[in-house]
């Protein structure tokens, strides 16, 4: 007798659970929802426009797409340690004779650095740039030259033979001034 309770009593359980089973599986919505990247608001216009006019069948992809950021949004080229600061100038090229002087324009490829992006200019009324070479290499690429110091030899544009000799401004360094905190 208390073996056909105990097994009436399974019955029972196991028919609730079956029960259970299927009433939630009527409550559930049936519909899937797929998070996609593509269909995501945007705040830029331009890329929401290139985003939406895109052909219906597209090739496949040979690359996955990022699960941290979709590659329509990557940039390229951002300089990471900031944008270069402006070109100002930093002092003149002197050359034989009293007239050839001419004035130096630098920065600092990025700020802190001790590489340099350098041009000179023919004459202030014709603002045509022209590169600085220090010992052959070009002053106004990316990578920059290093930092010319007063009585630098320098050349300027693609011929070697015009050598010119570089004063560099006096800057403003910091100062101590005891009133402020």
């Amino acid at each position: 007798m208390a073996k056909k309770k105990d097994n009436f009593f399974l019955l029972l359980i196991g028919l609730g659970i079956l029960y259970l089973i299927y009433q939630n599986s009527k409550d559930k919505d049936t519909d899937i929802h797929i998070n996609n990247y593509h269909n995501r608001p945007r705040h830029n216009l331009r890329r929401h426009h290139r985003r939406h006019h895109k052909p219906k069948i597209e090739e496949p992809k040979k690359y996955y797409d990022s699960k941290y950021m979709d590659r329509e949004d990557m940039e390229i080229n951002v300089p990471t340690r900031g944008e270069p600061p402006e070109y100002q100038q930093v002092g003149i090229l002197s050359g034989e004779g009293d007239e050839n002087i001419k004035p130096l324009y630098g920065r600092q490829t990025y700020r802190g650095s001790n590489q340099w992006n350098y041009f000179t200019s023919l004459d202030s009324h014709l603002a045509t740039k022209i590169p600085v070479y220090i010992g052959g290499e070009d002053c106004t690429e990316e990578r920059g030259c290093k930092e010319i110091n007063k009585g630098d030899m320098v050349d300027m544009g693609d011929i070697g033979d015009r050598h010119f000799k570089a004063s560099i401004y006096k800057t403003a360094a910091p100062r101590y001034i005891p009133n402020i905190l």
